[in-house]
C-alpha cells in the first residue's frame, strides 16, 4: 500500500509541475509576440489538445507541447494528430525542464525551450521576433485553430471560469475573466 501511495504524490507532483510550466509557456508565448495565449483549452473542433497555444494578428500560431518527462515525450510521438506534421500550430516547440530530450531527438521543424528556475531559454528553433517570416514551417489545421478561437470568445463572452487562463499582450490571464464578467457601461 505503501508503494502506491508513493506513485500517486509522484503523478501528483509531475501533474503540478505540469500545470506549472503550461502557464509558463503562455507567458513565454505572450512575450514571444503573440496577442493572445491559452493553456488546455479543449474544444469540439479538433480531439487535439494543446499545453499552450498562441496566435499573432499577422496570422500565425504557435504550440508549445510541455513535456515533464522522458516517458511523456517519447509517447507524443504516437499522438494521431501529429501523423505526417498535423495539427495546430504554424510553429512548434517542446517546453521542458534541460535533459528531457535531446535536440536531435525532435520531429522535423520543431523547437525546444528549456526551463530553469526563472528563465526560459531557446535550444532549438528560431529565436521568436514580432516578425516571423513566411514560409511557415507547418501548415496548421486552421479549422481547427478557428473552432478554438471561436470558443475562447464563447467562453469570455459567457464569462466562464475556464477564462481566466486566457492571456493577452496587456492582460494577465486572471484579468481576462474579470474583464470578461465586468458590467458593460450602462450597467448592462
Amino acid at each position: 500500500m505503501d508503494k502506491d501511495w508513493a506513485v500517486e504524490i509522484e503523478c501528483d507532483e509531475c501533474g503540478k509541475q505540469h500545470r506549472d510550466l503550461c502557464r509558463r509557456a503562455v507567458k513565454w508565448l505572450l512575450n514571444m509576440g503573440c496577442g493572445v495565449a491559452v493553456d488546455e483549452i479543449t474544444t469540439t473542433a479538433t480531439s487535439e489538445i494543446c499545453d499552450a497555444i498562441g496566435f499573432n494578428s499577422s496570422g500565425f500560431s504557435i504550440v508549445v507541447e510541455v513535456k515533464c518527462s522522458r516517458a511523456d515525450f517519447l509517447r507524443d510521438k504516437l499522438k494521431r494528430h501529429r501523423a505526417n506534421g498535423k495539427g495546430m500550430g504554424s510553429y512548434r516547440y517542446f517546453m521542458a525542464p534541460a535533459g528531457i530530450m535531446k535536440p536531435d531527438e525532435l520531429p522535423d521543424g520543431w523547437g525546444l525551450v528549456e526551463v530553469a528556475e526563472k528563465v526560459c531559454r531557446i535550444v532549438k528553433g528560431g529565436k521568436p521576433t514580432y516578425r516571423w517570416q513566411e514560409p511557415y514551417p507547418f501548415e496548421a489545421d486552421t479549422r481547427a485553430e478557428r473552432g478554438l478561437l471561436c470558443s475562447l470568445v464563447r467562453r469570455l463572452r459567457d464569462g466562464e471560469q475556464s477564462a481566466q487562463r486566457i492571456g493577452t499582450k496587456k492582460t494577465p490571464p486572471s484579468a481576462a475573466l474579470e474583464r470578461a464578467a465586468a458590467p458593460t457601461e450602462g450597467g448592462k
